[in-house]
C-alpha cells in the first residue's frame, strides 16, 4: 500500500520535468522561485542519472526538495492533524523524518533518465490570502501536457509546497490521507514506519 502511496506522491512530477522558460517568464523570487529552482535540478538529475547514480540523485535533490516541500506540514495533513499532534516529540521527529527520505528516495528512483521533456512557468494566481497555485506545464515529444499547480504557502518566510494538483483533479495530500489512514488504522504509527522505511528500501533497489 505504502508502495502505491509513494507512486501518487507528487507523483505529477515524476511523469517529466525540464528546463525553465525564458528569463523574463521566471521570477526570481516569490512564491514561483522554489518550483523553478526545483525544475531546473530535477532536469540535472536526469541529465546526469546514469554518472550520479541513486546515492548521487539523493545527495543532488534532497537539499533542494527540502527547501521546497514542506514536508513536516505535508505529512502532519497525510497523517492527520490529530493523530499527528498525539504523537511524542520523538515519534514525530522519526515519522517526519522517514516521510521526507522516502519523498526524496521516490524522486531518485523516478528521475533516472532524460528522454526530451520540457517544463514550462504558468504563473501565479492567488487564492487566498497567504496561498498561491504555481502552475507548471509539462511536455515531453510524443506525450499529452500535464498540467501540473503548486499549492504554495509561507513557513518560517518561505515559500514551500504544501500540496500538488495534476490536472486540476484531487490534491495529492488527500489521495496520501487515505493510503497513510488505512495503514495507521491497520497497524499503528510503528507498522507505518516500517512500511515507509520498507518502500525507501525498494527506491534503491529500482524495485
Amino acid at each position: 500500500m505504502i508502495r502505491r502511496l509513494a507512486r501518487t506522491l507528487l507523483v505529477p512530477l515524476f511523469l517529466a520535468v525540464a528546463t525553465a522558460a525564458a528569463p523574463a517568464q521566471t521570477p526570481d523570487d516569490g512564491p514561483s522561485a522554489p518550483v523553478i529552482r526545483l525544475s531546473d535540478t530535477l532536469l540535472e538529475a536526469m541529465q546526469n542519472a546514469e554518472s550520479l547514480g541513486f546515492d548521487g540523485r539523493v545527495d543532488l535533490l534532497g537539499p533542494v526538495l527540502s527547501d521546497t516541500f514542506a514536508f513536516d506540514q505535508m505529512a502532519r495533513l497525510v497523517l492527520g492533524p490529530e493523530a499527528y499532534d498525539a504523537l511524542d516529540a520523538e515519534t514525530r521527529a522519526r515519522y517526519v523524518d522517514a516521510f521526507t527520505r522516502m519523498s526524496v528516495a521516490v524522486f531518485a528512483g523516478r528521475f533516472d533518465g532524460y528522454s526530451g521533456q520540457q517544463f514550462q512557468y504558468g504563473g501565479e494566481q492567488e487564492i487566498r490570502p497567504g496561498q498561491v497555485l504555481v502552475t507548471t506545464v509539462l511536455s515531453a515529444p510524443e506525450r499529452r501536457s500535464v498540467n501540473i499547480e503548486y499549492l504554495m504557502r509561507q513557513f518560517g518566510g518561505q515559500w514551500r509546497v504544501l500540496d500538488v494538483f495534476l490536472d486540476r483533479r484531487v490534491s495529492e495530500v488527500a489521495r496520501q490521507r487515505s493510503e497513510f489512514a488505512a495503514v495507521y488504522r491497520r497497524s499503528g504509527i510503528e507498522g507505518l514506519l516500517q512500511e515507509i522505511e520498507a518502500n525507501t528500501a525498494r527506491q534503491r533497489d529500482g524495485s
